[in-house]
């Protein structure tokens, strides 16, 4: 089973759909181009981006002239920020829905469990990076949220198992 949350932001006018219609058209340059690949209608895109755009009262789109050969469509400032928003929160929740699955797990294989001693952690927005030393000089780079960590209390010099489950890393204390 595999779970699955839907971001909503700005009470649902900005959603996975409409993120994908912004990373269609910035990979492709064109707003036509991007509907094709979604198998939408043009008018749909076209009415997706407008009601971000009066939601937020801000333009997303930069429209390109080109004369008889046609333009292009590319994204304003506004719109790469609320892609990269995106990204960030749905890394954030992906993390920690990893984490709650990891938790709920009760029965583990003794040789997915290894030992080890925090040598350094790096915090960087949702996300913590924890380096642990399992013996010279094997080391072990486990991935997990800010939360997570902080819920542990995690700090170096502190004693923890690594549980290894095909390629995911669960940390505990």
């Amino acid at each position: 089973m595999e779970p699955k949350i839907k971001i909503l932001l700005n009470d649902g006018k900005i959603n996975e759909k409409r993120i994908k219609i912004l990373k269609f058209i910035e990979k492709s340059g064109s707003l036509n181009k991007a509907s094709k690949e979604l198998g939408i209608t043009y008018k749909h895109a076209w009415d997706e981006i407008k009601d971000m755009e009066n939601c937020l009262n801000e333009k997303l789109l930069r429209t390109i002239s080109k004369g008889r050969k046609g333009g292009g469509t590319t994204l304003t400032e506004k719109a790469k920020e609320i892609l990269n928003d995106y990204e960030i929160y749905e890394k954030g929740i992906n993390l920690e829905i990893s984490d709650k699955f990891w938790e709920s797990l009760s029965i583990m294989s003794a040789r997915n469990k290894i030992n080890g001693i925090i040598e350094e952690i790096e915090i960087e927005g949702v996300a913590a990076e924890i380096k642990i030393k399992v013996n010279e000089p094997v080391e072990i780079v486990a991935l997990i949220t800010r939360t997570s960590a902080e819920r542990l209390k995690l700090k170096k010099g502190d004693a923890v198992f690594a549980i290894i489950k095909a390629t995911d890393v669960m940390l505990g204390k």
